[in-house]
């Protein structure tokens, strides 16, 4: 529990404050599910630091030292729009939910009703999204944190309970 308390302060500050301590320049806008469903996201314009970029490198090897940093950590986008938007390293999309279930209700994914590659999969509390890779693994975007692959539960905010999707 203490964990996931530090994990969460870290994206809050993280989240409010650029490089010089200045409130952040981010921005409300917009993307679309497949089927052309609206999705609120904000864009972010700044990045973390490198002592930032640190302190979350330091902190994921030593809470989840079997879980594989992909990628750097970056505020530029989550979990959510990692998983339902984009997966490119020049995605700048924050999403604070897959669009309130805008891309399951739309039709443009459905129920996949157990865990395939490629698919969506979506923690029961809503607080984290990712796409299944080989062996019940998962590759997603952890807050500020790394793009990590993990097993389903071993991560902050592991679910027993998940849904997957497919298009």
């Amino acid at each position: 529990m203490k964990t996931k308390i530090v994990f969460k302060a870290f994206l809050v500050l993280a989240a409010v404050f650029s490089l010089n301590g200045a409130v952040s320049a981010d921005y409300p806008s917009t993307v679309t599910t497949p089927n052309g469903s609206v999705v609120s996201t904000t864009t972010q314009t700044y990045e973390l630091t490198v002592a930032q970029i640190n302190a979350a490198i330091a902190w994921t090897q030593q809470n989840y030292p079997n879980a594989v940093i992909l990628r750097n950590p970056t505020r530029k986008y989550n979990c959510h729009s990692y998983a339902w938007y984009y997966q490119s390293i020049s995605n700048d999309r924050w999403m604070n939910h897959p669009g309130d279930d805008a891309y399951w209700l739309d039709g443009s994914y459905h129920d996949g009703y157990f865990p395939l590659y490629g698919y969506k999969i979506s923690y029961t509390n809503g607080d984290h999204s990712g796409i299944m890779d080989y062996n019940s693994y998962v590759v997603s975007k952890w807050g500020n944190y790394g793009l990590m692959k993990h097993y389903y539960t071993y991560c902050p905010y592991a679910s027993l309970i998940v849904h997957y999707y497919t298009r």
